[in-house]
């Protein structure tokens, strides 16, 4: 086996034992017998093709290159063929003196699949723009510092211990958000609304506190005295001084409920921080 394919099995294989073992110790700590996760022995990587070593360039100026792959006794160089698309791309890309890897990662034909099996289900598909979510805090603190000994654990610039990719997910839903909200808006409501909220239009930066902001400055939720009688009614139902309800409005203009929830978890949406706070002299 070459040395560079060799050198890449091992990083990965370090990899898989790496991420068993940070959600085996997850696992133990929140004392479920259950869900044990198991170490995956097949994980079917896309193996690193080295320049040079493992990768080689066509000398004809043709659309192909020359991948060294095992063909059963020996390892031997291959002739592949390619996109004229993708040629260019390498000779643009790849055309240094020292050893660089190629890493055919077929995240298309992985996306393709994903959206296969949600149409054969019913789901709705929507792309979003990823770039920064995961570098960009979900809380509006900036950029964020990964644990260089647990790499899916990053800390705020409030000095916040968070989880990369669920920080990430939030913001990639907030883009969604965003961009629909603003979508159907006229131009003179959107430009009114982005100059209150700047960060809304930055497609790019935006994260899920900008979410927030919007809500927070557009504040006519469109809702009657009728339908704020209706939630007020139904929340005094509940024996409870402190719950949080959702609510959705569907396409016909009528309320429904979402869920109840503890107060706690909820911000101060449009209460004002010291009538809130205030509120708590009559318990």
């Amino acid at each position: 086996m070459p040395s560079y394919l060799r050198r890449a099995a091992i990083r990965h294989a370090l990899g898989s034992v790496s991420s068993y073992e940070s959600r085996l110790e997850q696992w133990e700590r929140t004392g479920e017998k259950a869900g044990k996760p198991a170490l995956v022995y097949e994980n079917h990587a896309m193996p690193v093709f080295y320049r040079d070593v493992m990768y080689r360039e066509s000398m004809k100026e043709k659309d192909e290159a020359y991948l060294k792959l095992y063909d059963g006794h020996d390892w031997k160089w291959f002739c592949v063929r390619l996109r004229h698309t993708d040629v260019e791309y390498l000779r643009k890309n790849w055309s240094g003196k020292k050893k660089q890897k190629l890493h055919l990662w077929r995240k298309r034909d992985i996306q393709k699949r994903c959206e296969h099996q949600a149409h054969r289900k019913g789901i709705r598909i929507s792309r979003a723009c990823a770039w920064n979510t995961s570098r960009l805090a979900y809380d509006g603190s900036g950029a964020v510092v990964r644990d260089r000994k647990k790499h899916s654990l990053c800390t705020f610039g409030t000095g916040k211990r968070y989880h990369c990719d669920l920080s990430a997910s939030y913001n990639i839903g907030e883009r969604y958000f965003i961009r629909e909200l603003l979508k159907p808006l006229p131009a003179t409501e959107r430009s009114l609304l982005e100059a209150k909220v700047p960060s809304v239009k930055r497609r790019t930066s935006c994260v899920y506190a900008d979410l927030k902001d919007y809500w927070t400055e557009n504040e006519n939720l469109g809702l009657s005295e009728t339908e704020i009688s209706w939630i007020e009614g139904i929340a005094q139902k509940v024996k409870s001084n402190f719950v949080t309800v959702d609510i959705a409005q569907k396409d016909d203009g009528e309320l429904i409920i979402m869920e109840f929830g503890d107060g706690q978890v909820s911000g101060l949406q449009q209460i004002d921080v010291k009538e809130f706070y205030k509120s708590f002299e009559s318990f």
